[in-house]
């Protein structure tokens, strides 16, 4: 009896296995054809085409910018900026996919499936944008007024701030961004072993004659935290003392000329802070 159930056990197992194949090969005759993914009849182009002659609410929602100032973005880079359409994508879808990813902060498979493009492909016309500003910013990234011989107007019209404040020019800070680059490319962007302190990166930058870092005039400064050297063309706040917003929030005055000092520096170095917080509001892919 033993010796017939495992004859039995083995026949049981030998048709499994048959059947397994029989099936295995029935999938590999008689499965569909493969289709193409990207099939959606409303193409990118459509997309934006549609997207510029809508409501200029839904541009300002959707690339953060009204329809003029993406047109005008998209001469600017392809005439001045080396930026040009590939024979499949027209330059306005080009720079909307790109904008697209920074404004809204998405991956790349969901703008796949917004402009019907594969993933290298939208990787693609984002670096060439990516270039193309980086070139730009060179040009609009600087003061308007190089050697900052007019005050500016919200020091100007304070008494909280003039004339102490009279020749600060801006403020300093930092912010963390996250950010993912490959394992092969770690190597330039880590700097330092371990972790860096502010004043270590800040020094750096400054110190560093290609960083065209613009170094403040002589007789004006920018504003920093205490996190840094106090330095020519550099003004901290007094140590020891209260400093930050929110200490001087429960109401409590500041007591003496140095917390006085630290009230209104900290007070209009906030401007930096702001200012990070409303570009990572705005373009999300910062966040």
């Amino acid at each position: 009896m033993a010796n017939d159930d495992n004859w039995d056990d083995h026949e049981f197992i030998t048709n499994a296995v048959i059947l397994g194949a029989v099936v295995a090969v029935s999938e590999l005759t008689y499965a569909a054809p493969p289709q193409r993914c990207w099939t959606s009849p409303l193409s990118g182009h459509k997309y934006i085409t549609d997207l510029l002659r809508s409501n200029p609410n839904k541009s300002l929602l959707i690339l953060r910018m009204d329809n003029h100032v993406f047109i005008d973005l998209c001469n600017e880079l392809s005439t001045k900026y080396g930026l040009v359409a590939s024979r499949k994508v027209g330059l306005r879808e080009t720079v909307a996919i790109f904008v697209y990813i920074v404004a809204q902060g998405v991956s790349t498979r969901v703008v796949q499936d917004w402009f019907q493009h594969s993933g290298e492909t939208i990787s693609r016309l984002f670096h060439k944008v990516l270039e193309s500003l980086i070139l730009m910013s060179t040009d609009i990234i600087r003061p308007r007024d190089p050697q900052f011989l007019v005050t500016p107007r919200k020091i100007a019209d304070s008494d909280k701030y003039y004339p102490f404040f009279k020749d600060c020019i801006g403020a300093i800070d930092d912010t963390h961004i996250l950010a993912v680059v490959p394992p092969d490319e770690r190597i330039p962007y880590i700097g330092w072993e371990g972790s860096a302190h502010d004043s270590r990166v800040f020094n750096h930058v400054v110190t560093n004659d290609h960083s065209n870092f613009p170094h403040p005039p002589a007789g004006k400064y920018y504003l920093v935290d205490a996190g840094y050297a106090n330095q020519k063309g550099y003004l901290v706040p007094y140590k020891g003392q209260r400093y930050h917003l929110e200490v001087f929030r429960n109401g409590s005055e500041p007591s003496g000329p140095r917390e006085a000092f630290n009230h209104a520096h900290s007070s209009l170095r906030s401007v930096i802070e702001h200012t990070f917080g409303v570009l990572k509001k705005k373009w999300l892919i910062l966040s």
